[in-house]
C-alpha cells in the first residue's frame, strides 16, 4: 500500500481512497484508466447504449475527442451462421458513401484488408498505397471530406466474427499521428466498449440445423433463380406475396427479402429442397424427343 500513502501524501486522498476500495474488493478485472476525464466520461455514455441508434450517436462526439474528422464502426469478417443489420454505422457523408458503394471500394480498400489479417490496431500511414487504385480511392476520401489519415483497431468478437473501430481525419498523417498516439490508451478502452457492444446490438445467430417451412423455402429457390415473388407464389400456390414476404422475413429476422435470401444460402438451406415436378424432363409417352431424334 506504499503507492497509496504516497497519494495521500501528496493531497489525492480520494484517489487513494478509491484505489484501496477497488484493491480490497479484488474487483480489478473492472477496473478502467483513462488519462482524460473527457474520454472517461465518454465511456459512461457508451455503457448506457441499448440500439444501433444510440450507438449512431456516440460515434460523433468519440470522433471529436479524438480529433478526427469521422468514426465508424464496421464489420470486417463474419459467419454464415451470423445475421448482422446493420454491418456498419458511420458518420461519414452520404457523398463518400454512395461512391464507397458505386465504385465498389470495398475491393480495394486497404484499410479493411489489413483489418482482416491483423488483430492490432494500425495508422493508415503503415498501409501500402501506391497503385493508382488505391492512391485514388484515398484522394476521393480526401475530396469528400472524409480524409486519408486514419486509425483502426479491429477485434475477434467470437467464432469468426470480427469487428473494427475506425477513425479518418482530414490532417496529414503526420499531424494525425503525433495528435493520436498520446491518446491510444484512453482509445482502445473506449474502442473495447463500442465493439463488443455493436456485436450484441446488431448481430443475432440464426441456427444452421434448423429451417422455415417447405413453402417458404420454395419461394426462396425460385427467387434465387430469378422469380419475382409474385411469380413464385402462383408457382406454388401461396396466396399473398405480401404475406409471403413478411413470413420469410419475420422467419430469418431481416428487415428485406434479399437479406433473408442470402441468409438462407449462407446457411445452406436451399441445397436439400425435395425435387419438383418442373425440376424432371421425363421420356415417357408424351414427352418430348431427345435433340439427336432417338427419343
Amino acid at each position: 500500500m506504499t503507492t497509496i500513502g504516497s497519494l495521500k501524501d501528496a493531497g489525492e486522498d480520494t484517489l487513494a481512497a478509491d484505489i484501496l476500495r477497488i484493491a480490497q474488493s479484488q474487483d480489478i478485472g473492472t477496473l478502467r484508466v483513462f488519462r482524460h476525464e473527457e474520454a472517461e466520461q465518454l465511456s459512461g455514455r457508451i455503457d448506457d447504449v441499448r440500439d444501433t441508434a444510440g450507438m449512431g450517436a456516440m460515434l460523433k462526439p468519440l470522433a471529436a475527442l479524438f480529433g478526427a474528422n469521422h468514426a465508424t464502426v464496421h464489420v470486417v469478417t463474419d459467419t454464415p451462421s451470423m445475421l448482422i443489420d446493420p454491418r456498419v454505422i458511420t458518420t461519414y457523408p452520404d457523398s463518400w458513401i454512395t461512391r464507397y458503394v458505386e465504385r465498389s471500394y470495398s475491393a480495394i480498400d486497404p484499410v479493411i484488408a489489413r483489418a482482416r489479417s491483423t488483430d492490432g490496431g494500425f495508422f493508415w500511414d503503415s498501409l501500402e498505397r501506391s497503385s493508382p487504385r488505391v492512391a485514388g480511392f484515398f484522394a476521393s476520401a480526401s475530396e469528400l471530406g472524409v480524409g486519408a489519415a486514419g486509425y483502426t483497431l479491429p477485434k475477434r468478437i467470437w467464432k469468426d466474427l470480427r469487428v473494427a473501430l475506425t477513425l479518418s481525419s482530414v490532417q496529414t498523417d503526420l499531424a494525425f499521428r503525433d495528435a493520436m498516439e498520446p491518446q491510444l490508451g484512453d482509445f482502445e478502452i473506449i474502442a473495447e466498449q463500442v465493439l463488443r457492444s455493436f456485436a450484441e446490438l446488431a448481430s443475432e445467430e440464426v441456427r444452421a440445423d434448423s429451417r422455415p417451412p417447405l413453402e417458404l423455402l420454395r419461394l426462396l429457390y425460385a427467387l434465387s433463380q430469378g422469380a419475382t415473388l409474385e411469380e413464385a407464389c402462383a408457382r406454388y400456390g401461396h396466396p399473398e406475396a405480401a404475406e409471403a414476404e413478411a413470413e420469410i422475413r419475420a422467419y430469418y429476422g431481416t428487415r428485406t427479402l434479399v437479406q433473408a435470401a442470402m441468409i438462407a444460402a449462407r446457411l445452406r438451406h436451399l441445397e436439400a429442397l425435395p425435387f419438383d415436378r418442373s425440376d424432371i424432363a421425363g421420356t415417357a409417352d408424351g414427352a418430348a424427343p431427345l435433340p439427336d431424334g432417338s427419343g
